[in-house]
């Protein structure tokens, strides 16, 4: 048995807001819902640790930008700043950590603040806006018992904030249409990239695309930011100019918060008998059964 590293990018598996909903306009509302999710506690407790917390659309990969931003990242977003969080110019994202008791109050206490200053008040124990006095009322799709496990926890951490949320599993079909349509307020999704980014990132995450039925930007995501750096990486003319933007695009996705990173594995998991050798250097991408071999002793 081994674990063998890859060095493409690991898949953003990732607890969708869909930003079109009002609910979901003020990113102090979304920072509190990410600062409510426990990681640790869903690791441990459905996952026995085996994985680790997604922090990048480019997860352990070159494309990541999750150090310090350069000087080159920090041009391409400085005409942006009007739209960018501040810290975007001075920190690498990561999710708030959790003490994995499923129950953090120090947590707990920091989504109550978020979401005060985001204009929600506690009222009858329902959170509530301030302003038309309508509930907080969630609806997350799920297409498997397995979705329903992993967000059950996170249910009942929400309900302690005030906040009702609802669990909708559905057919494939009912699903796909509600997904198309952009008819959510929040659902799970996975986001697949390579090591050579480039139209199909218009396809996620462009303002035309938030506007399209049936495109992959679910989060309705619509910043000037974001298509002029999609811009900068179908265009780059070389490898440096190429990571720089995307490392910047990533940086951008991951502040503006539009979903509670999940979980990944950057790596597979196997298991094989002594006599089956595997080549000692893998590619990026791991191994495959057509590279392996019998040894004949």
């Amino acid at each position: 048995a081994g674990h063998i590293a890859m060095k493409n990018p690991a898949p953003m598996l990732n607890l969708v807001f869909n930003t079109r909903r009002p609910a979901f306009s003020n990113i102090k509302t979304r920072q509190a819902l990410i600062a409510a999710y426990d990681f640790n506690w869903t690791n441990t407790a459905l996952f026995h640790g085996l994985y680790k917390r997604t922090h990048s659309f480019f997860q352990s990969s070159e494309l990541a930008g999750d150090k310090l931003p350069s000087a080159a990242e920090i041009a391409l977003l400085e005409p942006y700043r009007d739209e960018l969080p501040a810290e975007i110019f001075k920190q690498a994202y990561r999710p708030p950590d959790s003490d994995g008791s499923g129950q953090d109050r120090k947590r707990l206490r920091e989504a109550k603040t978020l979401l005060k200053e985001a204009g929600w008040v506690l009222k009858g124990g329902k959170l509530t806006d301030a302003k038309t006095g309508a509930p907080l009322t969630l609806e997350i799709l799920v297409k498997s018992p397995e979705e329903i496990r992993l967000l059950s926890s996170y249910r009942k951490t929400l309900s302690r904030l005030g906040i009702t949320v609802n669990l909708r599993q559905m057919d494939s079909a009912g699903y796909q249409k509600r997904i198309t349509d952009y008819d959510y307020d929040m659902m799970i999704t996975l986001w697949d990239q390579s090591l050579s980014p480039g139209n199909e990132q218009d396809f996620y995450w462009s303002r035309a695309a938030a506007d399209t039925p049936g495109t992959r930007n679910y989060p309705g995501i619509r910043l000037k930011s974001v298509d002029h750096l999609i811009k900068r990486i179908k265009n780059a003319k070389s490898r440096t100019d190429l990571v720089t933007a995307t490392r910047a695009l990533d940086r951008v996705l991951m502040w503006g918060q539009f979903g509670v990173p999940l979980h990944h594995v950057h790596g597979q998991w196997l298991a094989h008998g002594n006599a089956i050798k595997l080549p000692r250097q893998p590619s990026f991408w791991g191994t495959s059964l057509d590279v392996w071999w019998q040894s004949p002793s």
